[in-house]
């Protein structure tokens, strides 16, 4: 089937999110686009609605009348056909009530369950009523609770996408839901392993489907390095990024005598760290080289990418267990051929493949950064290398039209198109 094919004809799936649309799930808003110029009609069900007005990736605008988010009737319909099962002592949905209730991992995670469950009820007439064929969530944590809830209710076929916090921070009711799924995607090899290994879960129906970029918005050819050593850092100012780490490590550049790179980091702030970032800048006296940007227009952050010439993110594993996936500002870098560093943490490694495509350190260990930043100011030939090799692994691996199309495949033989 293409893009061509008329409504009628057209599948019709859902996808469910915590918040839509949002800058920092650019990655599930290139998977729907991707999916609805294919051929399948995608309807978004989301916990929280957001303005459309905001700075977007363009493509979010696709679905602008397609985005559903919490009204008064949702709730009210929740309630009725909660009632409405309850009175029928519906065996489903009691036993679905019993399992999050008691192996949720906790009362929060139970109570954000069933706030999940109550949102499943609110939109499933909706659902049924507009045919949906197959419904995923985008994590795998309280979106895909909803989404298992609608399978479980209605029969409607769901899958699911494992990330990083789903499954590293909040692994509620994994094996309830993969048991149930027709799908299970993984981002990495890492995760799938550490469904297996650490969680102990089976994972037949767990594929490995890459996140991406888009190349033609990411083009090696944009680039026009400043050619002073400027390093470039962007994602939220989380302690799992590791810009501390970041921080001491030009600080021992500096204090080694070193010439020392400007270095701007580039991210929203949403836990109030940016303090505490400062402090540290002022600890290490780099102040003159260190630039915490906050969060930047589009445009800004584009030219930021253009003119820099390396990007460093030293990832780190946070005190509970908590760490990135593959983080989609490593892809943008390496897409436009930036020479970059980063740790070796969850499935980076099978992105920045240390002296291939990028080089590593061990996380938390600013003198090693600060060891591999020195190495590509001192060796151009060898960054130009890793920059050039950088680009080739997203092209090969990480193009997100061509990852979601493999999704949409998957959804087409759950649906039998």
């Amino acid at each position: 089937m293409t893009g061509s094919l008329n409504a009628a004809e057209r599948p019709r799936i859902a996808y469910f999110t915590t918040a839509f649309p949002v800058l920092n799930e650019t990655a599930v808003i290139k998977e729907m686009h991707a999916l609805q110029e294919s051929g399948i009609d995608v309807d978004v069900y989301t916990f929280r609605l957001r303005s459309f007005e905001d700075r977007l990736d363009p493509k979010a605008q696709v679905f602008r009348d397609r985005s559903y988010g919490p009204t008064p009737l949702i709730a009210a319909q929740a309630a009725a056909r909660h009632a409405a099962l309850i009175a029928k002592a519906d065996r489903r949905y009691l036993n679905l009530l019993k399992t999050v209730i008691f192996e949720s991992g906790g009362g929060t995670l139970a109570a954000k369950n069933l706030v999940a469950v109550g949102f499943a009820l609110g939109v499933m007439d909706d659902l049924i009523r507009k045919r949906i064929r197959y419904v995923h969530a985008n994590f795998g944590a309280y979106q895909a609770t909803a989404a298992w809830a609608v399978s479980m209710l209605a029969g409607i076929p769901f899958g699911f996408s494992v990330h990083a916090y789903d499954i590293f921070a909040v692994p509620s009711l994994l094996e309830h839901k993969i048991d149930r799924a027709s799908l299970v995607v993984s981002i990495s090899d890492f995760n799938r392993r550490y469904l297996r290994d650490q969680l102990g879960l089976p994972i037949d129906n767990a594929e490995v489907i890459r996140c991406g970029v888009d190349l033609d918005e990411f083009s090696i050819h944009d680039r026009a390095p400043a050619g002073d050593g400027r390093i470039l850092a962007v994602g939220r100012l989380d302690v799992k990024k590791g810009f501390e780490v970041l921080i001491d490590a030009v600080g021992i550049l500096k204090s080694r005598g070193h010439s020392v790179p400007s270095v701007t980091i580039v991210g929203r702030d949403p836990g109030g760290r940016q303090e505490a970032l400062m402090a540290r800048i002022r600890q290490n006296r780099v102040e003159d080289y260190v630039e915490l940007a906050g969060t930047v227009t589009q445009e800004r952050l584009r030219e930021a990418y253009r003119t820099a010439d390396f990007f460093v993110l030293p990832c780190v594993t946070d005190a509970a267990g908590d760490r990135d996936g593959i983080p989609a500002t490593l892809m943008e870098a390496m897409a436009l051929g930036l020479p970059t560093i980063s740790t070796r943490v969850s499935g980076i490694p099978e992105l920045v493949v240390d002296g291939e495509t990028g080089l590593l350190v061990e996380e938390k260990d600013a003198p090693a950064l600060a060891e591999a930043i020195q190495r590509l100011l001192d060796d151009t030939s060898l960054a130009r290398r890793l920059g050039a090799a950088g680009r080739r692994k997203v092209e090969v691996e990480y193009d997100s039209r061509a990852n979601a199309l493999k999704v949409g495949q998957r959804i087409r033989e759950i649906i039998e198109i």
